[in-house]
């Protein structure tokens, strides 16, 4: 009888103890979507981009005037995708624009874009630099000594990229180019830690606003790993300090899925946004959250990968991920095939 009663207590306390953690989640999983329902649909936008973009008009398309520092805004990779999106948001906001790219053709293209589009940007920089060159060869000083130029350092985006041509194994990636890695290495992650260095002080001192470092693939996706936790840890540091520095100086780990742009090869859909739409959301979040997937649908991705990864032994979610990606290979795959037929 005794051994009934203790099978009975210990399966009633282990419901309870179930019972609990679910509501503990689908309260935490409330309030998440509480939050992104406020950050992107029912806040004010001009309110927010007043306090955090310095615009101190209603408009945000109105003159240069509207804001009240014109200062800087440093974008790296800005010639296309998403950071061509913030370059052209940006400008609409008025800010002077200092875009770093490797192509010099692209860079006075987009400038000349930029200033027909929006005239109320009163000052556009532009600076050739190749994030992919090697350790031996690249000269972040003389990157360095221009953005020394600039008067004030109001945001950076470290939003240069790169990633493979297509999903592919990574041992078959160091057949195809034996220093691909390498690349991945100096662009997504040192390109992030150099500009980080050479800008952060210089806010600091300045008392700017905001810093937004932009993170399938394995060293692709371990290198956005690395500027996620870089970014976590160096928000952690500063906040230890943050009383010193009025405005707070904002960091921002920006972890987007699929986007249409040129790097992923994809077109819109209802869970690829385009790179404007993206940015327009992102910029939202600025102040209220310093790691965010900003797309509704990514975020849903993020909230299933988290439930399969702590409920389940079998990673079900990562598994069909990689299917996904095999199916990615294969078409990329096809598509070369199809044009070596072609040629021939």
């Amino acid at each position: 009888m005794e051994t009934t009663t203790t099978t009975a207590l210990e399966y009633f306390g282990f419901i309870i103890t179930w019972f609990i953690v679910i509501r503990i989640i689908i309260i935490k999983w409330l309030w998440q979507l509480l939050k992104y329902l406020w950050i992107f649909y029912l806040q004010n936008p001009q309110k927010h981009y007043q306090k955090y973009f310095q615009l101190s008009t209603s408009s945000s398309t109105t003159s240069a005037s509207s804001t009240k520092s014109n200062g800087w805004s440093i974008i790296t990779g800005g010639t296309d995708g998403i950071g061509l999106a913030y370059c052209k948001q940006l400008a609409r906001f008025g800010y002077r624009l200092f875009i770093i790219s490797r192509s010099i053709d692209k860079l006075e293209s987009i400038r000349s874009e930029l200033y027909e589009q929006y005239p109320q940007c009163p000052e556009i920089r532009i600076f050739q630099f190749d994030f992919s060159e090697n350790f031996e060869s690249i000269n972040y000083d003389r990157l360095e000594i221009e953005i020394e130029k600039l008067s004030k350092i109001n945001i950076l985006i470290n939003n240069v990229g790169i990633s493979y041509h297509t999903t592919e194994y990574f041992t078959k990636i160091l057949q195809q180019e034996p220093k691909f890695n390498e690349k991945i290495i100096n662009v997504n992650i040192v390109s992030v830690l150099r500009l980080t260095l050479i800008c952060l002080p210089k806010m600091i001192e300045q008392q700017q606003q905001a810093i937004c470092p932009m993170p399938l693939l394995s060293s692709y996706s371990a290198s956005k790993a690395c500027i996620d936790h870089f970014t976590q840890c160096l928000q952690l540091e500063l906040q230890q300090q943050q009383e010193k520095y009025q405005p707070q100086i904002h960091l921002q780990s920006i972890l987007p899925g699929f986007i249409a742009t040129k790097m992923s090869k994809m077109l819109p859909s209802l869970t690829v946004p385009t790179a404007n739409n993206y940015v327009k959301l992102s910029l939202l979040s600025i102040g209220h959250t310093n790691r965010t997937f900003v797309y509704f649908f990514h975020c849903l991705h993020n909230q299933l990968y988290q439930f399969f990864h702590y409920f389940s032994f079998i990673n079900f979610y990562q598994i069909i991920a990689f299917k996904q990606m095999l199916k990615l290979r294969q078409k990329y795959l096809q598509k070369r095939k199809q044009q070596k037929q072609k040629i021939q």
